[in-house]
């Protein structure tokens, strides 16, 4: 298992919930994927098709492990879901994954 692609928050929070016995809970997530130049200059239908060439080995991969709510963010190059434990280090041995980090909402208050 790779590790050290997973945030050190959202390895925290597996932590947790397998402790708890937790390890069919869904995480909210965005998996990172590699594989587009950032700096050239395109329209959006090519940046479009390209992302998507990128991204079907990982989307291929969230099908397997049944996922079948997860959507592709086509500026950032990465997939939002909600995954298991188990699905979130299958995901981190993918190939094609940067990193994946937890898609948390963050209270912020003023003071």
């Amino acid at each position: 298992m790779s590790t050290d692609k997973i945030q050190p928050a959202l390895a925290s929070e597996m932590a947790r919930l397998r402790s708890s016995g937790a390890l069919d809970a869904r995480v909210p997530v965005i998996v990172s994927i590699t594989g587009i130049d950032g700096g050239r200059l395109r329209d959006v239908a090519s940046l479009e098709a390209d992302v998507r060439r990128v991204q079907a080995p990982a989307s291929a991969r969230l099908a397997e492990l049944g996922v079948r709510d997860f959507a592709p963010l086509t500026l950032a190059n990465a997939i939002e879901a909600a995954l298991t434990i188990d699905q979130i280090e299958a995901m981190a041995a993918e190939p094609s994954v940067v990193a994946i980090v937890w898609n948390r909402l963050e209270r912020v208050t003023a003071q």
